[in-house]
C-alpha cells in the first residue's frame, strides 16, 4: 500500500483536492511492471480511503436518523466526492482491462477482472446523478421506519422494541403489540409505496441508459453487482425446489405450533410465542451482556477469532441496542484503512439479537481474515460467498449456546433456529420472485404491487390467517428492507444458506476439520469464484431440488433429534 499517495491530513469530502489523484492515475505512465504495480497500490489506497471516510459518515448517520447534521454530512460526500469520483473510477477499470499488463497478473485476480468486465459494461455516465437521487430515495425509506414507534399499554416504543413483546406468553398483548406495529406501517403505507413507485421509475430509467430497455434493470443490477455465478432461470429453479420441499415443511411446522398452542387458527402474532411450558427465550438484559456471552462463546469456538472479536470490542465497533431515532436493521462494516469492523443492529433482548450478532460477526471475521491483503481489489468475494461466512456463524456458534441458556432452552434455541431457517427458504424465494416483478412491471400501480405480493403468499406464505386484515398482509412487503436499500440483494441468502447449511453439515460429523475449512474458504477472500470457495468450504455450488433435498433431510434428522 502507498499510503504518501493519499495524505493523512487531505479533506476526503473536499472534490476539488480529491480529483488530482484521480487524474495522476488516469495519466501515470505504466511503463514497467514496478510502475504498473505502484499504480495498483495507489489506487487501492485511495479507494480505501473512500470506502472508510464514507463509511464513518454512514454509520454516524444510521446510529441517530433525527441528527441532521450527520445526514447532511453523508449525503454531501454521496452527491460530491462519491458521485464525482465513479466516473474516474469507471476510466481507471477500463484502463486497467485495456493495459497489456493486466495479463501478468496472476489467477487470482480471475474473479475480480471477470466481475470488473460485467460492471465496466453496465456503467452509465448519466446514471450517476441517478444514483445520488436513488440514496436520497432509501435514505427517506429508512428515516421514516426509524422514525416509526408503537403504543403498548400506554408505553411508547420503537418497532424492535414492540416486536420484543411478540415472543411473550401473554396472548392478549402479543395481539395488541402486533396490530400497534401494524396500524404504525399502515399509518406510512401509502407514502412507502410512493417511495418504490419512485425508485422502480428511477431504476427503469438506469435500465434503459444502459440500453437494456425499460424491464431490465434485473440485467443492470447482476452486471454492476458482479453476479456471474446464476441467473433468472436458476432463480425460478430456487423457487420452484423451495415451493415443492421446504413450503410443506414450513406449514407442518406451524400446524404443529397452532395445535400446541390451541387455537382454532394461527394468528400472525403466534408466530415467535413460546409454546405451552416453555419459557420465553430472553438471553440477555443489557448490551454488554449480550457482547460478554457472545465472546466467550468466539473463546471457545475459535481463538482467532476470539482475536478478532476481541479486536473490534476494543476499537469501540459495536452498536447494538436498539434507540428511539436509530437507523432500522442491522449491517457490518469494514473500515480498509483503520484494518477494523463496525457491527451495527437494533438489539431488544430477544434471541433473534445473538444470532445477528453471530451473523454479523461471522461478516466481520471475513473482512479482518483478509485484512493483510495491500490490495483492495482481490479482498473480498461476491456478496453470495460473503453471507456463506456470516451464515455458517449462526449455526457454528450456536453450539455454545449453553452460555445464555440451560442446557434444555440451549436444544430449544437450535431447534428454533433450525426452524426458522426451514421458514427463510420461503420467504427468500417470495421476496426475490417479487423483486423479478417490479421491474419486469416497471409501470406498475401500487394496488398492482400488492396483489402481486398476495400472490407469492399463496405460493409461499405460511399457515396464519390474516382473513380480517387484509390490507396488512398486502403491504407485508414494505417491512422487508432489501427491496429498497439492496435490490436484488436477497436470493443470495438464499443461495449462501445453502452453503451454511453444507459447512454445519460437516460440523456433525467432525467439528475442528469443518472449522478449519470454513476458515480456510474465508481466507481466500475474492481470489476464487464462488463454486470454487464453496468446495474449499466443504460443499458444492447448486440452487435446484438436488441441493436443497439432502439438506431438508439433514435439518429433519436433527429437529428430531433436538425433540
Amino acid at each position: 500500500m502507498s499510503p504518501a499517495f493519499v495524505p493523512k491530513e487531505l479533506d476526503l469530502a473536499d472534490w476539488v483536492r480529491v480529483r488530482p489523484l484521480y487524474e495522476d492515475l488516469l495519466e501515470r505512465p505504466l511503463d514497467s511492471p514496478a510502475a504498473f504495480r505502484r499504480w495498483l497500490a495507489d489506487w487501492s489506497a485511495l479507494d480505501d480511503a473512500l470506502s472508510e471516510e464514507s463509511g464513518r459518515r454512514l454509520i454516524r448517520s444510521r446510529q441517530d436518523r433525527t441528527d441532521a447534521h450527520a445526514e447532511e454530512a453523508y449525503m454531501a460526500f454521496v452527491s460530491g466526492t462519491g458521485a464525482k469520483s465513479s466516473e474516474y473510477d469507471f476510466r481507471l477499470k477500463k484502463r486497467l482491462l485495456a493495459s497489456p499488463r493486466v495479463r501478468s497478473l496472476g489467477p487470482d485476480w480471475r474473479p475480480f477482472l471477470a466481475g470488473l468486465r460485467a460492471e465496466v459494461r453496465a456503467f452509465r455516465p448519466e446514471n450517476v446523478p441517478l444514483g445520488v437521487q436513488e440514496t436520497r430515495l432509501v435514505n427517506a425509506y429508512e428515516a421514516a421506519i426509524g422514525r416509526m414507534s408503537a403504543r403498548v399499554r400506554g408505553k411508547s416504543l420503537t418497532l424492535a422494541q414492540a416486536g420484543v413483546l411478540l415472543a411473550g406468553r401473554d396472548a392478549a398483548l402479543r395481539e395488541e403489540a402486533w396490530r400497534a406495529i401494524e396500524a404504525r406501517r399502515l399509518k406510512d403505507a401509502a407514502r412507502i409505496d410512493r417511495l418504490m413507485d419512485r425508485l422502480v421509475r428511477l431504476r427503469s430509467k438506469m435500465a434503459r441508459n444502459a440500453g437494456l430497455g425499460a424491464a431490465g434493470y434485473a440485467r443492470l443490477n447482476a452486471l454492476a453487482r458482479r453476479k456471474l455465478d446464476y441467473g433468472p432461470r436458476d432463480s425460478e429453479r430456487f423457487a420452484a425446489a423451495v415451493e415443492k420441499l421446504f413450503v410443506p415443511e414450513m406449514r407442518r411446522i406451524q400446524e404443529e405450533r397452532r395445535r400446541a398452542l390451541g387455537t382454532p387458527r394461527l394468528n400472525p402474532w403466534d408466530l415467535s410465542a413460546p409454546l405451552p411450558g416453555a419459557p420465553e427465550l430472553k438471553p440477555y438484559r443489557r448490551e454488554k451482556d449480550l457482547v460478554a456471552g457472545v465472546s466467550r462463546i468466539f473463546k471457545r469456538l475459535d481463538k482467532a477469532l476470539s482475536a478478532q472479536f476481541e479486536s473490534i470490542r476494543r476499537a469501540q465497533g459495536l452498536d447494538l441496542a436498539s434507540r428511539p431515532g436509530k437507523g432500522p436493521g442491522g449491517f457490518h462494516y469494514y473500515l480498509p484503512v483503520s484494518k477494523t469492523s463496525f457491527i451495527f443492529m437494533n438489539g431488544a433482548g430477544l434471541h433473534r439479537d445473538l444470532i445477528t450478532l453471530l451473523h454479523e460477526s461471522g461478516h466481520a471475521f471475513h473482512s479482518l481474515s483478509n485484512r493483510g491483503k495491500e490490495l483492495s481489489f482481490t479482498r473480498l468475494p461476491g456478496i453470495e460467498f460473503r453471507e456463506v461466512a456470516s451464515m455458517s456463524m449462526e449455526l457454528l456458534g450456536s453450539r455454545y449456546l449453553d452460555e445464555f441458556y440451560s442446557p434444555a432452552d440451549a436444544r430449544r434455541a437450535r431447534r428454533e433456529h433450525l426452524e426458522k431457517i426451514v421458514g427463510l427458504f420461503p420467504w427468500v424465494a417470495a421476496v426475490d420472485r417479487f423483486q423479478h416483478w417490479l421491474y419486469a412491471h416497471p409501470r406498475h400501480t401500487a394496488r398492482a404491487r400488492a396483489a402481486a405480493w398476495e400472490s407469492l403468499m399463496s405460493r409461499f406464505g405460511g399457515r396464519e390467517d390474516w382473513s380480517d386484515l387484509p390490507r396488512a398482509r398486502g403491504r407485508s412487503w414494505q417491512r422487508q428492507q432489501h427491496p429498497f436499500s439492496f435490490p436484488f440483494y436477497y436470493l443470495e441468502y438464499g443461495i449462501a444458506q445453502i452453503g451454511a447449511l453444507q459447512v454445519w453439515r460437516d460440523s456433525r460429523r467432525g467439528y475442528a476439520r469443518a472449522l478449519r475449512a470454513y476458515r480456510r474458504a474465508l481466507s481466500l477472500g475474492g481470489s476464487r469464484p464462488l463454486s470454487a470457495l464453496l468446495r474449499a468450504a466443504g460443499g458444492r455450488f447448486g440452487m435446484d431440488e438436488g441441493a436443497l433435498r439432502p439438506l431438508l433431510a439433514e435439518i429433519k434428522a436433527e429437529l428430531r433429534a433436538l425433540s
